[in-house]
């Protein structure tokens, strides 16, 4: 049992230039999920803002609140990666 367990702990032993590569690459999936995560509270905090226009509409000109109406459905359509294979 002791010999499974010394193979696998040098087995999993990297090099510093792996270890840094793996930290590049984590760093770099970091900054993408970051971004993610902004663009997705952007467009939250639109959507909010897109609603409450259309609650209030009667303040606001037709067109602007067509406008509005369309980002709308915009960002909530969810297109079908199906059907473009």
């Amino acid at each position: 049992m002791e010999e499974m367990e010394e193979k696998k702990e040098t087995a999993e032993k990297l090099s510093y230039e792996q270890l840094e590569n793996a930290a590049m690459q984590l760093q770099q999936r970091l900054m993408l999920a970051e971004n993610k995560l902004r663009s997705i509270d952007f467009a939250s905090v639109r959507l909010t803002w897109l609603f409450k226009v259309l609650k209030n509409k009667e303040s606001f000109p037709v067109e602007f609140v067509n406008k509005c109406s369309s980002e709308i459905e915009e960002l909530l359509t969810i297109e079908d990666t199906n059907e473009s294979k």
